[in-house]
Order: C-alpha cells, then structure tokens, then sequence
C-alpha cells in the first residue's frame, strides 16, 4: 500500500481530502497532514510517503522548497501541487523541480485520486528499476571492487562509478539521520554515537557481506568529504584523500572500517566545532533578530529569513530545532501573537488592523492563530484587559 501524505495550509482543505476521499479502497494509506511546508517536512522525514498532495503557496516554508529539501533525501517521492490561478507562475517554478503534476483549485476528488494512482504507477517503475540495479551481479561489483583498490577516484569520478549500481552519494538512506548535520554542528558524541548504531545494525546483520560493507564506507568518506568542502568553504585541506578508497578495501572486519569511517567523521566535526565557537553570534540568534525586527512583514517566511542569514534554510531549520528546541514556524507565530497581544491591550485597533501590522493578509487567519496561541479571540482578550 502506498504512502499519501497531504500538505496544505487551509484547514478546510485538508480535513476535506483527509475525509472525502476513499484512500484505503483506492490502494493508498494516508499517512498524515500538514499545515505549512516547514511542519510538511517533518512529516515526510517522519513517515516516507512515496506521494505527497500539497499547496504550493504556504506560510514559513512553502511546497516548491519542502519539495526540493525533501528530494535530497527521497529523490523518488512524487509531488502533486495544488494552485490558484494566482499562483500561477509557481505552477512553472513545479514543473522545474520535476513535480510530477499540478491541478487547479478547487480540486475535483476523482481527478485527484487519478494524478494519485499515476503517480504511484511511477513510483513502483523506478523503484522496479533501482531493485534491478542492485541487483547487479556479485562479479561485476567484485570486478568494481579490484577496481576500486587500484585507482584513485575523485569523489565526482566516484559518484558515476557507484551510480551503475543505484548508488546515490548524495542522499544515501543511511545517512538520513542528520550525519552531516551532526558534524556541521560539531556534535562529536553524537556522531559516534549514530555510526555505532550504524555499525550494531550492519554486525547483527549476518547477510551483510565484508565487500557490501566497504562499498558503504567508501560511499559515507566521500560524501562526507564532499559535504564537508561545501561548509568549511576551503579554510582547510580536509582529510578525504583518494586513499581512503584503498585502505577501506584492505580491512578484514566491519569494526576496522567503521573504526575509520568514525576517525573521519569525528574529526571534522571537532574541526567543525571550532568554527561554529568562533562565531561570535550565533546563526539562530542572528535568526530571530531578523524575525523581531521583520515579524510584520507578510512574505517572511524560512527562506527570506535564510536569505537574510546567508545560510541554507534546511540548516537553518534543524538549528532552531538544536539550539532553542523548538522550530522556526513556531517562533515566528509566538512573535507575532506578542505583538497582537500588545497591540490589543495599548490600542482599540480591530481585529483586521491588529492583523495587518503583525505581518497576516488573512484576518480570519490571524484570529485562529490567535486563539489557538492565547486560548481566546481577539474580542474575548480584550474584554479581558
């Protein structure tokens, strides 16, 4: 059964597609929705659905960027964006993320349901596609293999070598725990800590053969390697040399190469935590002196503030979440809903006047958020003053 998750910021919207529509009698399990893309990403980290229903224009994060994020890790996952006329030339922007379809709101339930059932029949094809990569013959990857101690690989050279056997260095589901995150944040016991968890799983494995294992670790040390130079921005020569290629294929044991692979990984995240303490303001903190200073603007959103920032907004997301321990469509909600708050008490502005100046088109918006954050309308909250 395939995996649907929906992601729209218009309450009325959601409920309606989670409800109307038959999902189990069509072959398809709802997995769960969304409000915005920042809380859609979480959601498609947290459940893996192979299709995702989603608006394109949202608060904080919208569906183009929760699209190409999520891509990093997924790059099967099929996205079917819903838009208004208006919206039209986000419609162009899909097409360019390779968004497997686009329908016009509002949304007829049978067209839905077949863009749906295309979209899975895609799915299945390449992930048919991929299995008979991986498939490939134990000769060919042992001939790979000699080939491998014997010449040195660029990590570009490398990538289309492993790509012959649906090797992706650029998303592999092993390190879809956040490794890159943990080292660029300088988390040194928290990387050990996840490649050990790697390593138990890989050693209590009895099918997982010593070659299959190295071609793992050679695939980690150069995605590493490559991530690493995108961050440290040249300052030092990294230590993901070709050679690695060879002194992986001469270990006997799953311990030996993990032991390697965790020297790498801790040392740049050692290196990286230098850098990150030499910072004299922190990311985040620079972060929420832009919200404080901008809350009132309508297209704030994760990306502008990244922007702002000079930083990547999956970054910047996991941060927040690291850092203050909790994420950036909530601090930005909890801003707003100070300022009405404030606004509420010292002035008899309305409801709508209130909302403007916080940053919200929708004053209908603004008073659901409102009361979810205060437990009150905006009325009842100022008769409480």
């Amino acid at each position: 059964m395939y995996k649907v998750a929906i992601v729209d910021d218009d309450r009325i919207i959601r409920r309606g597609l989670s409800s109307v529509i038959p999902w189990e009698e069509h072959g398809f399990q709802l997995v769960g929705e969304a409000a915005d893309g920042e809380k859609g990403l979480e959601l498609i980290e947290k459940e893996r659905p192979q299709i995702v229903v989603s608006d394109i224009k949202m608060p904080f994060m919208d569906g183009l960027e929760m699209a190409r994020m999520s891509r990093n890790k997924m790059p099967k996952i099929k996205f079917i964006f819903l838009t208004g006329y208006e919206d039209f030339q986000y419609a162009h922007e899909a097409i360019k993320i390779r968004a497997f379809d686009y329908l016009l709101k509002p949304v007829d339930s049978e067209s839905l349901i077949q863009k749906i059932k295309e979209a899975a029949a895609e799915w299945e094809q390449e992930e048919q596609k991929e299995k008979r990569l991986n498939e490939s013959s134990p000769i060919t990857q042992k001939k790979f293999l000699e080939k491998l101690a014997v010449t040195h690989f660029t990590n570009e050279e490398l990538k289309k070598e492993l790509s012959l056997f649906g090797i992706k260095l650029e998303g592999p589901e092993f390190l879809e725990g956040n490794l890159m995150k943990l080292i660029e944040l300088g988390l040194s016991s928290k990387v050990n800590d996840y490649l050990e968890e790697i390593q138990n799983q890989l050693s209590k494995n009895s099918s997982a053969a010593l070659e299959e294992v190295q071609l793992l670790a050679i695939r980690m040390v150069g995605l590493i390697g490559d991530e690493s130079e995108k961050w440290s921005k040249g300052s030092r020569k990294t230590p993901f040399s070709s050679r690695y290629q060879s002194e992986i294929l001469e270990m006997k044991t799953i311990s030996e190469i993990f032991e390697l692979v965790k020297s790498i990984a801790i040392d740049l995240s050692v290196y990286a935590n230098k850098l990150n303490e030499n910072k004299k303001t922190s990311l985040v903190d620079k972060a929420i002196a832009f919200i404080e200073s901008n809350y009132q603007l309508a297209e704030i959103s994760l990306q502008k503030v990244a922007e702002a920032i000079h930083v990547n907004p999956a970054y910047l997301s996991n941060l927040f979440k690291v850092e203050k321990g909790f994420n950036f469509g909530d601090f930005l909600v909890e801003t707003r809903m100070k300022a009405a708050m404030e606004l509420i008490r010292q002035s008899d502005l309305k409801t709508y006047e209130v909302a403007s100046k916080i940053g919200y088109s929708n004053p209908q918006y603004f008073s659901i958020c409102f009361k979810k954050y205060t437990g009150y309308s905006p009325a009842q909250f100022k008769k409480l003053i």
